[in-house]
């Protein structure tokens, strides 16, 4: 029988906190759902693990990527596996917060058609736990203005979202540190609408090697997605609607590096060429 939902889980070489993930979606109390683990890793230990929860009766669909894939192209390998009505992505360092996370999700977009669902969650950095919790006006700006979301992720990770599957918008495999946001307002261009859950549902966990850790400081990609992303979505406003963006990107980025607009703008330049 067709799963509701898909729960996709791409993985590369670490089991820590993949075991958390795995026992935060067995513990759900809604169980209409398949389990979809897109392996990138270039050791054995994320098989074995699966290994063993199959032996105790848990169906996990196996997949191992050789060569591996990358993210976020491992993301949509998953997701291109996926049967379910909806998707669920929970990365190998993401867990459920409690046994009723899922069905809180799935009843409400159930209840809302053309919809992507999104909660708050929590992340742990450097050993301690934060909550992130979105003021609702800020999600019916981004419902109104999808671009804001460039300059203001509100809807956070990937793992806080479920969204249909047949929506037909993918993972940009060119980014990686913005991905999250080109993948949000592309559902949101195509006049899906957010729903959002201010319940904490979710936990994220930031380490040395995760992938949101290593771009954190890393200013010339940052430049380089943030640009990208400009011309893709902004570069066809008004002037004041472009200053304004530029602006704003500027003092992202000048947490990290001096830049000013004019060296911003010759940046953005380069890669319209």
């Amino acid at each position: 029988m067709t799963p509701l939902v898909s729960i996709c889980i791409p993985t590369y070489n670490q089991t820590k906190y993949l075991i958390n993930t795995l026992d935060s979606v067995i513990s759900q109390n809604f169980k209409d759902f398949e389990i979809i683990v897109s392996d990138d890793s270039t050791t054995d230990n994320v098989r074995q693990l699966v290994l063993n929860y199959q032996a105790k009766g848990i169906k996990i669909n196996y997949y191992h990527n050789n060569p591996s894939l990358g993210s976020p192209k491992n993301w949509n390998s998953a997701v291109n596996k996926a049967l379910g009505k909806y998707i669920k992505i929970m990365h190998h360092d993401e867990w459920f917060e409690s046994p009723e996370s899922l069905g809180k999700l799935v009843a409400v977009i159930e209840n809302n058609p053309s919809s992507v669902v999104f909660s708050a969650g929590y992340s742990i950095y450097k050993g301690y736990k934060r909550d992130f919790i979105p003021k609702l006006e800020y999600i019916e700006l981004i419902n109104q203005e999808p671009i804001d979301l460039i300059i203001n992720n509100y809807i956070g990770c990937p793992s806080a979202i479920i969204y249909p599957r047949d929506c037909a918008v993918s993972f940009d495999e060119n980014y990686i540190w913005l991905v999250d946001v080109d993948f949000y307002i592309q559902l949101l261009e195509k006049k899906y609408k957010f729903v959002y859950l201010t319940e904490c549902l979710y936990t994220s966990m930031i380490d040395d090697h995760n992938i949101t850790n290593k771009c954190l400081d890393n200013f010339e990609l940052q430049l380089d997605e943030y640009s990208r992303l400009y011309i893709k979505y902004v570069s066809k406003k008004s002037l004041l609607i472009r200053l304004k963006y530029m602006k704003r990107i500027q003092t992202i980025l000048k947490r990290l590096k001096s830049i000013n607009l004019l060296q911003l703008a010759l940046e953005i330049n380069k890669r319209k060429l």
